[in-house]
């Protein structure tokens, strides 16, 4: 080991009370004989090292500059690292690290993050601040189980540099659900679809996900490969119900649907609620004398609360509903178990529309019942894009917004057959070419 020069002193970040305090030779003997809970104590030949005593141990630190920013290095406890061997530890630490620019801790926590693995990363994602709903989450832990879980020991580095293995996981699991000849539900929904392709690019999608939460704590992990992937089409919904068919989707909810159901459907689609925040949706939430419905937890959690104006029609229909469901806090009561709320509110065996169809045919008929496009997304609950949009405040526009859910209400009763259609216009255009003498 170098001949041991002494240097001068250098000012520290140090305990008032022990400005001052003379540098000490640190050798395991000087550093046994240091009180526990004295502090920061320098070393008299060496700059930058010291020797921390606090309550219960004490601990050897080099502190130097990189590129400017002071860093202090652990360089171990005192009784696990001796004196002399903590010396050299941060001689070679100075000279082939912090003299380089080379900051230590950040080069430890970088390498501790490339060898973060999937499974690792995936509990990162979980716990990165999101405000998860149940529902959201138990689905992404299903798709991780079931999908990507084989995956779990492959670090993000590996996974990072391995684009051609991505786009092939992607297949594979393609692959496997069409063999395999099982639909999930999302493809028994939409029978146009190739059964699998939801599958794979949900699991997909997932792994971007996860990738990208691990590359904004370290963002020198290659870019997210899911880029090389080749996702399957989304099919476009175009399954909202027709001006011709609102009126038979009226009847047979009424003749064919339970009470509970019926009135769940008729305010699903009166005010494109989604579907389990309206079965989780209790009494307390609805104003009858203002008039407002209010959604605690929608879609996105709490943050994303909303208060909606109630159709004149719907909130008469509500009233009547109360006193014939009794005593229960929750607006649409399980008809299966007490106590509860409905739990699967669609009603396949009648051939009726699923509720998120409701949710579409409400948008479609707004605009067909020429409701302003910001109104029409204050009422779903929708992103409005654009800066202007973040400075609404949605308690002071419930009046406002009321014409507009009247307006879309009273479209809805004209199609159910409860109030007389208007009277058809018949434009006429200009016949251009008899002007032009053709």
């Amino acid at each position: 080991m170098a001949k041991r020069t002494p240097v001068a002193d250098t000012p520290v970040v140090e305990n008032p009370a022990q400005t001052g305090r003379r540098p000490v030779d640190l050798t395991d003997k000087t550093v046994a004989a240091l009180p526990l809970g004295s502090g920061l104590w320098r070393d008299s030949t060496m700059r930058g090292f010291y020797v921390v005593c606090n309550a219960a141990s004490k601990s050897f630190v080099l502190q130097r500059d990189v590129n400017g920013r002071a860093v202090r290095v652990n360089l171990g406890q005192y009784g696990d690292i001796s004196a002399r061997n903590a010396r050299e530890l941060a001689e070679d630490i100075y000279v082939n690290k912090i003299k380089k620019g080379i900051d230590p801790n950040r080069e430890k926590q970088d390498a501790k993050v490339r060898g973060m693995t999937l499974g690792e990363a995936f509990e990162l994602y979980k716990s990165g601040g999101h405000e998860w709903s149940p529902k959201t989450l138990e689905e992404y832990e299903g798709v991780y189980k079931r999908e990507l879980s084989h995956w779990a020991n492959r670090t993000m580095q590996e996974i990072g540099e391995d684009r051609t293995g991505v786009q092939k996981l992607h297949t594979a699991i393609y692959e496997r659900v069409q063999k395999s000849g099982k639909k999930r539900k999302r493809d028994i929904d939409n029978p146009d679809a190739r059964p699998g392709a939801y599958t794979a690019n949900r699991a997909l999608e997932l792994l971007g996900y996860v990738y990208n939460r691990a590359r904004r704590q370290l963002p020198s992990l290659p870019p997210n490969p899911i880029e090389n992937v080749t996702f399957f089409k989304k099919r476009q919904r175009n399954d909202s119900i027709s001006p011709d068919g609102l009126k038979a989707w009226f009847e047979k909810v009424n003749a064919k649907c339970s009470p509970v159901k019926r009135i769940y459907s008729l305010s699903v689609i009166l005010t494109a609620g989604r579907r389990d925040q309206m079965a989780e949706a209790r009494w307390e939430h609805i104003d009858f004398d203002k008039g407002t419905w209010f959604f605690p937890k929608p879609k996105g959690g709490t943050v994303k609360a909303y208060t909606i104006p109630v159709s004149r029609y719907l909130l008469d229909e509500l009233r009547s509903w109360r006193r014939e469901a009794g005593d229960t806090p929750w607006v649409f009561p399980s008809d299966r178990k007490n106590g509860a709320h409905i739990m699967k509110p669609r009603d396949d065996k009648h051939g009726l529309p699923l509720p998120h169809v409701l949710r579409h045919t409400y948008r479609t008929h707004a605009l067909i019942a020429r409701v302003d496009y910001i109104n029409t997304c204050l009422l779903m609950n929708h992103a409005i894009g654009g800066s202007s949009a973040g400075y609404i405040t949605r308690d002071i526009t419930i009046e406002h917004l009321r014409v507009s859910q009247e307006q879309i209400t009273t479209h809805f009763l004209r199609q159910f057959g409860l109030l007389p259609a208007l009277p058809s216009k018949v434009i006429e255009m200009p016949n251009l070419l008899a002007k032009s003498g053709t």
